[in-house]
């Protein structure tokens, strides 16, 4: 599901597919870390890499990285959030032993069946603010839990935008067998899984920007 605001523009602009802002004079930019407002670890990283990958695509679009804003004519600020308990974030599928996997069935023996997680699902908001020639008050505000009042205006707030995002990743069951511990169950590699999904979602966040924001300019 996408939800976003966008600030309406007046009259009709010609598209400049090698810079969306063009039409704004806005030349060079800033992208400094997103702000990680949510309740997972690191979340801002994959979703800033990702909106800068995209941004840099256009060759007359100069995006540099860092809070410096002297010398560009604007800076985007990212924010990420999640609802406010991990409960709320989070969702996981469980099943029953019976019902996964021959090779984990195998190795829990003789054991009583009982339930594993199998995936987990998560949802994440990303909000993106340009602003034309910042000052420092404005990008505190925009970080800050007064972002919600900051005005839309063509000159200065070229756009604020939000959009949530979705995303899920399989849990790994994997088994060991011993002559010592018959039917021993392990969980691995979860982590990396988390990574990964939040990876791609960070990917497809991009691709929606582009797609409902820049390709729109």
């Amino acid at each position: 599901m996408l939800l976003c605001l966008l600030v309406s523009c007046s009259g009709y602009r010609v598209k400049n597919s090698s810079n969306p802002f063009d039409s704004y004079n806005i030349r060079k930019l800033t992208i400094p870390m997103f702000v990680n407002h949510s309740n997972i670890a690191k979340a801002s990283v994959p979703f800033t890499r990702e909106i800068s990958n995209v941004l840099s695509s256009y060759p007359s679009l100069r995006v540099y990285q860092g809070e410096d804003t002297d010398g560009v004519d604007a800076i985007l600020i990212g924010i990420v959030t999640t609802p406010k308990y991990r409960e709320e974030t989070f969702s996981t599928r469980t099943e029953t032993t019976s019902q996964a996997s021959r090779k984990l069935i195998s190795s829990t023996g003789g054991r009583a069946r009982f339930f594993i997680p199998t995936s987990t699902s998560y949802r994440t908001y990303l909000r993106l603010i340009l602003i034309k020639n910042p000052t420092s008050q404005e990008t505190q505000m925009a970080r800050s839990e007064l972002v919600k009042y900051l005005q839309t205006n063509p000159m200065k707030i070229v756009f604020n935008h939000v959009m949530e995002l979705e995303g899920s990743f399989g849990r790994e069951a994997g088994d060991t067998i011993s002559p010592d511990s018959p039917g021993t169950v392990n969980f691995t590699k979860n982590k990396g899984n988390f990574e990964k999904s939040l990876s791609d979602t960070a990917k497809a966040a991009a691709i929606e920007f582009k797609e409902t924001v820049l390709d729109v300019f």
